[in-house]
């Protein structure tokens, strides 16, 4: 289920069914997505089937106030990428305002600085 930090969407949500972060994150629901993420911890690493998360997912649906949550507070990847090699730093360039590229792209910057900084093999 989990492949190189990532795990792939159950498919559920909404109506009575076990709450959904991408689903929350696609239809700008934050009630649903605090539910997903009391539920499970980990659904901020689920992706849908064309690799996109809920980062990917809030920009597209231009939910500014949703992207900020899930990157402030829910800590979703900025540079995760979809299966068509896109982080969300290259959807919030298409799909933002210029405020929320800045905030995107300072966060971006600062988990590839983490990622370099772990992928050293300091001995």
């Amino acid at each position: 289920m989990f492949t190189d930090g990532v795990r792939k969407n159950k498919g559920k949500g909404r109506d009575g069914m076990e709450p959904n972060l991408l689903h929350a994150a696609e239809y700008n629901d934050f009630d649903e997505a605090l539910r997903a993420i009391n539920n499970d911890a980990l659904c901020v690493r689920e992706v849908n089937k064309n690799g996109l998360n809920a980062i990917h997912l809030s920009l597209l649906n231009y939910h500014e106030d949703m992207t900020l949550f899930l990157m402030n507070h829910a800590k979703v990847s900025t540079t995760t990428k979809d299966y068509f090699g896109r982080d969300a730093l290259e959807y919030a360039l298409k799909h933002s305002n210029p405020e929320l590229c800045e905030k995107v792209y300072e966060r971006w910057l600062q988990e590839k600085a983490v990622n370099n900084v772990a992928s050293l093999n300091i001995t």
